[in-house]
């Protein structure tokens, strides 16, 4: 799912802003923005520990991803954070902000290195359509000369982790293609069948076969940190050696 909202700034950007909503009925009663990760960890920490979030919208994965990847980009991180009427943080957009000729586009920060795309939201909140136009419009307003022209929320799913995702009620148009996944427990042979046409199931034992004329074939779980160093850095060499072959 790909949500595009357009909304033009009109005022100057400082480092954070905040707008209240005129609007008592709706959920989202304040907006800030932020463009320094470091002035919104606490509320990051503690959406990130009751919203329906994947591995992508942690503190772990986009801050060493702004820091190594972002930054490269020229990509400005936006956090965009909705408050309700005590204040409490019910909505954290982590966004980034990158130039296309003359426009600023903002999309969710971890780029393709990422493989879905979702807001943070506390699940015990219901927002309608009108709280994710006003988080957007005030965050965009309010940020003025530096706000982004458009708004590309892209590879987003419909749900996550059984909870609904709430962008999902602004207008969207359908990823042209989608991420399927399925539930283990099931007995190893007995999930391959079911999911694996015979074909292919032919042909991944062929490749097995291949790999065992290199050597024995193992499973070997990664759980332990330095036997998941071990792997990485056997894979890197190998990696390396193959490009090298490649271009040689």
């Amino acid at each position: 799912m790909s949500t595009v909202t357009d909304y033009s700034p009109s005022l100057q950007a400082p480092r954070s802003t905040a707008a209240k909503s005129i609007l008592p009925s709706m959920a989202v009663a304040e907006v800030e923005a932020y463009f320094d990760p470091a002035a919104i960890l606490p509320i990051w920490a503690e959406l990130e520990a009751v919203a329906a979030v994947s591995v992508y919208q942690t503190r772990a994965f986009l801050i060493p991803w702004i820091e190594a990847i972002g930054k490269g980009r020229h990509i400005a991180p936006l956090f965009i954070v909705g408050k309700d009427e005590h204040g409490r943080a019910i909505a954290l957009l982590c966004l980034g902000i990158e130039r296309h000729g003359p426009f600023r586009i903002a999309s969710f920060l971890g780029g393709k290195e990422s493989n879905f795309h979702l807001g943070l939201f506390r699940t015990n909140v219901s927002l309608t359509d009108a709280d994710l136009r006003f988080l957007l419009r005030r965050a965009a307003k309010r940020l003025g000369a530096a706000a982004p022209h458009v708004f590309f929320l892209q590879n987003q799913p419909f749900e996550w982790e059984g909870t609904e995702n709430p962008l999902a009620l602004l207008p969207y148009q359908p990823s042209p293609s989608f991420a399927y996944a399925t539930q283990l427990g099931m007995a190893g042979e007995k999930f391959l069948a079911q999911r694996l046409s015979k074909d292919t199931r032919k042909k991944l034992r062929k490749k097995e076969a291949r790999l065992a004329d290199l050597g024995p074939v193992t499973l070997v779980s990664n759980n332990d940190p330095d036997t998941a160093q071990a792997i990485l850095d056997t894979f890197l060499a190998e990696k390396i050696a193959r490009f090298r072959e490649q271009h040689s």
